[in-house]
């Protein structure tokens, strides 16, 4: 049993109920923490990619409504030096490499003048890897937009193409040819501010996809472990772009998270522990209440909960001192409870772990012997209940001569439940008492 100070450390543990609130009250804390970081990285992604999407959405409208000037340009057969200055505007963009008039599908004209001699005269459909291109644009009529590719002179670069039409004199529809507008590969994505997504501490993959859903990587700056990332398509006449952006582990990041679930898991254990050792004291104080104070024996209360050991055999023995209250009236009530705590330890020591001595009250005690109802068994160990019982008891200098009344019932023989059991002991042992008279 436990001494009195540790009995009422437990009984204030179990009583306080912040020694579960505090802990239960931390981990909604870190939660709702780990939350508002997954929500600020999810705000983080989505902005800087609808930022990124209006830059691309503005780059690629720009370009088609340059293609747009360029046909007509075409169109109205401008002389080569007003040219020059008509598409000058659109040269001079950093990103830009060059344009190219294409009637036909052969190269005629090349600004900046001078850049493209080589190419002068090439004929786009017996280029394999641009005719795909011309014909889809010529079939659609809509501009389109080549993956990054090597160029004809060594550059790596995307083309912007557009179909021209022209009416004949029979105000019919013609093919004139293609207008093209290309751009450097890196001054292209110089210009649509990759690099913005390093100070924001995201990495990113910017990816084509054509009409086969034949993905090629354009850039990337990946080379970390993420925590998550978003993506984005944008459709093109003919294929799609994607943008793939990575919140990057930092090691904020990462210093945050692991305290936060370490956090996390400890006040999860705390709170089991204290709801797993709260329900072991409440089992341990429960059962100091069934103990009697004085001789250490089992209480009434124990009787309680036996009806779940109801389905077992078994046999009581009701007892008490003869003559115990001439003891208490001759010697006092001290000498009369050191009594009562030897009778008691004289009979602990006969029975198994599994039986029990209870204190009824006064000086009657039960005792409840389980799985023995054979009666040879009984009379060994009433028996040995006899012999322990015998010797004199040497209490305070007195050496005082104790006996005791017993007697015993047994389960479903005499009786169905527990209380009838012990009614008839009860009544039995009150005749043996009678008889002795």
């Amino acid at each position: 049993m436990f001494s009195k100070s540790f009995y009422k450390r437990e009984e204030d543990f179990i009583l306080r109920p912040q020694s579960i609130i505090n802990p239960i009250l931390m981990a909604i804390l870190i939660i709702l923490l780990l939350v508002y970081y997954n929500h600020y990285t999810d705000e983080l992604l989505e902005s800087e990619i609808g930022r990124f999407e209006d830059r691309i959405k503005e780059k690629i409208n720009n370009t088609f409504v340059d293609l747009e000037k360029l046909s007509i340009f075409a169109e109205l057969n401008y002389s080569d030096e007003k040219l020059s200055r008509m598409v000058e505007p659109i040269v001079n963009q950093e990103e830009v490499l060059n344009i190219s008039f294409v009637p036909k599908g052969i190269i005629t004209k090349v600004f900046p003048v001078g850049i493209g001699e080589n190419m002068m005269g090439l004929n786009l459909y017996d280029i394999y890897n641009r005719a795909p291109d011309i014909i889809e644009a010529q079939i659609s009529r809509r501009p389109v937009v080549s993956k990054p590719d090597k160029l004809i002179y060594g550059e790596q670069g995307v083309i912007f193409r557009k179909a021209v039409f022209i009416k004949n004199e029979a105000n019919l529809e013609t093919l004139w040819g293609f207008v093209t507008i290309v751009y450097d590969n890196n001054k292209l994505l110089k210009s649509l501010d990759l690099s913005k997504f390093a100070s924001k501490k995201l990495e990113y993959e910017f990816s084509s996809i054509d009409n086969n859903r034949k993905l090629t990587l354009i850039s990337s700056s990946k080379n970390s472990f993420y925590l998550k990332n978003k993506s984005k398509v944008f459709k093109l006449p003919n294929g799609f772009w994607k943008i793939d952006i990575y919140k990057v582990l930092s090691f904020y990041d990462v210093t945050f998270l692991i305290i936060g679930l370490v956090f996390l898991i400890l006040n999860f254990l705390r709170v089991l522990y204290f709801i797993k050792y709260s329900y072991s004291m409440q089992l341990l104080l429960y059962e100091e209440s069934c103990v009697d104070p004085l001789t250490k024996a089992y209480n009434r209360r124990k009787l309680e909960k036996f009806d779940e050991r109801s389905n077992l055999l078994y046999t009581v023995c009701y007892m008490d001192i003869d003559k115990f209250k001439l003891l208490n009236d001759t010697y006092g009530h001290d000498v009369g409870d050191q009594v009562l705590i030897e009778f008691t330890k004289r009979l602990k020591s006969i029975i198994r772990i599994d039986d029990l001595v209870i204190r009824l009250g006064g000086d009657e005690f039960l005792i409840i012997l389980f799985e023995i109802s054979d009666l040879d068994e009984l009379n060994i160990f009433r028996s040995r209940l006899d012999e322990v019982l015998k010797p004199s008891y040497l209490i305070k200098g007195l050496v005082l001569e104790i006996t005791s009344s017993m007697a015993f019932a047994i389960s479903s023989l005499d009786g169905e439940t527990l209380q009838e059991v012990m009614d008839y002991a009860d009544k039995e042992m009150y005749k043996i008492k009678k008889q002795r008279k």
